[in-house]
């Protein structure tokens, strides 16, 4: 599995810029609050934005004069694009080429990954798990609150352990990997 924390956004053309693309938004521009400077007269101050974030990298032009382009087409105003390795991203009359370090098929995060047919109950016990808990717990504390003996303390007791198993379960493959 490949690195999901960064990628990198470098200008060509011997205008040399270069930016670790991390999560978050990133200004592109030739202002001086741009995280990617940018020296031409074609690029606005605060030209376009970069965003990453668990799917990837996504670039939107801000209302440039010049527009942004992706591969040639142009962008409009605060439309955002996901970027994919070896795009050609145009700001103005600077061209820049994305990489990213996720590999090239876009393999998705972790937790959006689910193995035919198991998703719903992976889901139904993330859910489950927790209510199993509360109504433990809940019914626990209304046996103690009433003064029954010991006894009537077993069944939210039984809840209470299955739920915290249940959710367990459910947390741990949910994480996995199929």
């Amino acid at each position: 599995m490949g690195r999901r924390d960064s990628a990198t956004i470098e200008t060509l053309d011997g205008a040399v810029a270069r930016l670790a693309v991390r999560r978050g938004s990133w200004l592109v521009g030739r202002g001086p609050e741009a995280d990617l400077r940018l020296y031409s007269d074609r690029v606005s101050p605060r030209h376009a934005w970069l965003r990453r974030d668990a799917r990837g990298t996504w670039v939107s032009d801000a209302g440039s004069r010049a527009g942004t382009l992706v591969n040639g087409e142009p962008l409009a105003p605060r439309q955002a694009r996901l970027l994919r390795t070896g795009d050609r991203v145009t700001f103005g009359s600077i061209s820049a080429v994305y990489t990213d370090a996720l590999p090239a098929d876009g393999e998705p995060p972790v937790f959006a990954e689910t193995a035919p047919g198991r998703g719903p109950a992976r889901l139904a016990g993330l859910v489950l798990g927790p209510l199993l808990i509360v109504a433990g717990f809940g019914l626990g504390a209304w046996r103690v609150l009433r003064h029954v003996g010991a006894v009537g303390l077993w069944p939210g007791v039984v809840l209470f352990a299955l739920g915290i198993a249940v959710t367990a379960v459910s947390v741990a493959l949910a994480g996995r990997p199929q």
